[in-house]
């Protein structure tokens, strides 16, 4: 979108598990796909922090740590509307609708930073 390549490109998945907390290395795992391309899978307990800047501190992508300055985080949104399409019994679109919208943010569930965060959004009918 931007016509440019990135030097370091990290994606990035959560996984919050069962147990209450996840200690040591089991915190994270962080695979180099190709040379610029990493994989890191951040693993939280359900009574963890979900403080996701703080835990990428404590990474090194090919042995160097990251620099959370230059960092963007690409975050998807959806946007959920009520449509006339066949399906779901209007009150219930209504109801998901007003719950969707009402519901915390990514972004601050996860503690980005507002000034580094680039959303890509999607519009999906009910």
């Amino acid at each position: 979108h931007n016509h440019v390549l990135h030097q370091t490109t990290v994606l990035l998945a959560i996984d919050v598990t069962d147990a209450p907390f996840v200690e040591g290395d089991a915190r994270q795992s962080v695979e180099t796909v190709r040379p610029g391309l990493v994989q890191v899978v951040l693993h939280f307990g359900y009574l963890d922090e979900l403080d996701v800047p703080a835990r990428l501190a404590e990474l090194e992508v090919d042995g160097a740590p990251l620099d959370l300055d230059d960092v963007t985080y690409f975050v998807g949104r959806e946007s959920v509307v009520q449509a006339d399409l066949e399906g779901m019994h209007p009150a219930l679109e209504h109801l998901y609708t007003f719950l969707h919208r009402n519901a915390d943010s990514a972004i601050r569930f996860f503690n980005l930073p507002n000034d580094r965060v680039f959303e890509v959004g999607a519009r999906i009918e009910l």
